[in-house]
C-alpha cells in the first residue's frame, strides 16, 4: 500500500506573473478615483463651493441658512458668509425684492473675502435681473462692479463698463436735471444728496430730536431747491461728488487695506448713529405733555426772559468824533437834534451773554447799557469793527418767568436731553455687558507711561537738535 504525505509547500514560481498583474489593475483603479475625487474637489472649489463638514449636512433649512450667513456676517467671516448665502438663494423662495437684497449681500461678502471675480458676476447678475431691481439697489451693484474690475486690473473691461453703464430713470417718477455719460442724475437724486447732507451737519452741531431735525431739514432743502441759482449749485455739487467717485476709481482707489478700514469705520459710524437715533426717537414717544409740565415746575428757575435793553446806535471812523457826539446828545446841545435824527433803532433788545443786534459781540457795550437809565447814552464809545459807536437806551425790560405756553418747547427739548442721556448711560451699560466689553486698567497705565516716556524724549531731543543750531 502506498501512502501520501500532506503537501505544505508554497505555490510553484509559474503563478507569480498573474498574481503581479492583478496588483497592477487595482493600482491603476485606485488611482483613477484619486484622480476623479481631485478633480471633482477643483471643480466644486471653482464653482465657489467648499468641501467640509457641513456638506454633510444637506437638510439645513433656508431660515437656519440665512441665520447662519447673517452671523458669519456680522463677524466679518465674509467667505463662509457668503457660501451660505448662495446656499440660502438656491434653497429659499424669494420674492424678487428679497432676491435682490440676498444676492447684493453675497456679492459684498464675496469682495470683501478677497473673491473680486465671483463678487464681480453676481453684481452684473443683479444688474441684468428681470424684473429689474430699483434704481438704487442697481447703482450700488454697478458701483461695487466696478470697485472689483478695478481691484482685478481689468482696466478695459472697467472702463467699457464705467462709458456703456446706465442707470435708467424711471418714466414719471423725477425729471433729469443732467448727465454723466449716460447715467441720468434726476431731481429726486439732488434731493436726496442734499437732504443727507444737511441732516449730517444738523446732527453735528444740533441737538434736536430726529422728527423735529428732519422737518428743518425738509424746509432748508425746499428753500435751497426753489430758485434757479441755488437748484444749479446743488446739481453741480452732486455732479462732481460722482465724477470724483469715478476717477477715483478709475485709479485703484477703490481697493485695498486702507480702503476697507475706512469703509469699514464709516458703517460702524454709521450703523451705530442708527441705533443712536432709533433709540432716541423712542425714548421720545414715551414723553407726554404731564411729564413736560412736570419738568417745567420743577425747574422754573431755569424758564425765565433776561433783563434786556432796546437801544439804537449812531456811528463815527474815530474814537474822538464818537466822543464829541456822545457828549452833545448828554449836553442837550442844539446839535443834538441833529444827532437824534441819526441814530438807527436796533432790530431787536440787547441782552447779557448775546451779541448786539445789528452790530456784533461786545460784552463791553452790553454792560454799559445794563446800568442805564431810559434815554441815556454811552459817554464811552464802544468800537465794533472799524468804526466807533454811540449806544442809546431806548426802553428797559426788566427780567420776568415764562409762562409754559411761552417755555413749553424749551422744557419739552430739556427734558429730552435729561432722559437720553440716561438712556444712553444704561444702553451702554447693557451693550458692554451684552458683549462682555473688558478694560484693562494695567495696560492703560502702561500705554499712559510709553507716551509719556516717548514725549519726553522727544522734547529732549528738539531741545537738543535746537542747542547744537548754529545762527
Amino acid at each position: 500500500m502506498s501512502s501520501s504525505s500532506l503537501d505544505l509547500s508554497l505555490p510553484d514560481a509559474p503563478r507569480s506573473p498573474r498574481r503581479a498583474g492583478v496588483l497592477r489593475v487595482l493600482t491603476c483603479l485606485a488611482s483613477l478615483v484619486c484622480v476623479a475625487l481631485l478633480t471633482l474637489l477643483l471643480l466644486r472649489q471653482e464653482d465657489g463651493v467648499d468641501s467640509g463638514p457641513g456638506d454633510s449636512i444637506p437638510t439645513r433649512s433656508p431660515d437656519h441658512l440665512r441665520a447662519l450667513a447673517q452671523d458669519l456676517e456680522k463677524h466679518t467671516l465674509f467667505a463662509e458668509a457668503a457660501r451660505h448665502w448662495g446656499e440660502y438663494l438656491a434653497t429659499a423662495e424669494l420674492s424678487d425684492r428679497d432676491r435682490v437684497t440676498t444676492l447684493y449681500r453675497r456679492g459684498v461678502c464675496l469682495q470683501k473675502s478677497g473673491a473680486a471675480q465671483q463678487a464681480a458676476a453676481v453684481f452684473t447678475e443683479i444688474a441684468i435681473l428681470n424684473p429689474k431691481p430699483s434704481r438704487e439697489q442697481r447703482r450700488d451693484a454697478q458701483q461695487r462692479l466696478l470697485e472689483c474690475l478695478s481691484s482685478l486690473g481689468k482696466e478695459d473691461v472697467r472702463k467699457y463698463v464705467l462709458e456703456k453703464s446706465t442707470v435708467d430713470n424711471e418714466p414719471g417718477t423725477s425729471p433729469v436735471l443732467a448727465n454723466i455719460g449716460n447715467e441720468p442724475v434726476t431731481m429726486e437724486d439732488v434731493r436726496r444728496e442734499l437732504t443727507d447732507r444737511m441732516f449730517g451737519q444738523l446732527s453735528h452741531f444740533g441737538s434736536g430730536d430726529p422728527a423735529s431735525m428732519a422737518k428743518e431739514v425738509e424746509s432748508m432743502v425746499s428753500r435751497q431747491l426753489s430758485s434757479k441759482e441755488s437748484l444749479t449749485q446743488a446739481v453741480q455739487q452732486v455732479l462732481a461728488s460722482r465724477v470724483l467717485y469715478r476717477e477715483a476709481l478709475s485709479r485703484g482707489y477703490g481697493s485695498g487695506e486702507e480702503f476697507e478700514r475706512a469703509l469699514s469705520g464709516f458703517r460702524r459710524g454709521y450703523l451705530g448713529q442708527r441705533l443712536l437715533d432709533a433709540e432716541r426717537q423712542d425714548l421720545l414717544q414715551t414723553i407726554t405733555e404731564i411729564d413736560v409740565k412736570n419738568h417745567y415746575e420743577a425747574n422754573r428757575a431755569s424758564y425765565v426772559e433776561p433783563e434786556s435793553v432796546g437801544f439804537s446806535h449812531l456811528s463815527r471812523p474815530t474814537e474822538e468824533a464818537a466822543t464829541q457826539a456822545a457828549e452833545a446828545i448828554a449836553s442837550g446841545a442844539e446839535a443834538a437834534a441833529g444827532l437824534l435824527s441819526e441814530l438807527v433803532p436796533a432790530p431787536d433788545a440787547a441782552r447779557a451773554g448775546e451779541p448786539l443786534p445789528g452790530l456784533g459781540r461786545s460784552s463791553e457795550a452790553v454792560a454799559q447799557l445794563l446800568v442805564l437809565e431810559e434815554g441815556a447814552v454811552t459817554r464811552e464809545p464802544v468800537k465794533i469793527g472799524d468804526s466807533w459807536h454811540v449806544l442809546r437806551v431806548d426802553s428797559k425790560n426788566p427780567s420776568r418767568q415764562l409762562t409754559f405756553q411761552e417755555a413749553g418747547e424749551s422744557a419739552r427739548a430739556d427734558l429730552a436731553r435729561e432722559k437720553q442721556a440716561e438712556a444712553m448711560s444704561r444702553l451702554q451699560a447693557r451693550l458692554g455687558q451684552k458683549f462682555d466689553v473688558q478694560i484693562f486698567a494695567d495696560e492703560l497705565d502702561k500705554a499712559v507711561n510709553a507716551g509719556a516716556t516717548e514725549s519726553a524724549t522727544g522734547n529732549a531731543d528738539a531741545s537738543e537738535g535746537k542747542g547744537d543750531a548754529t545762527p
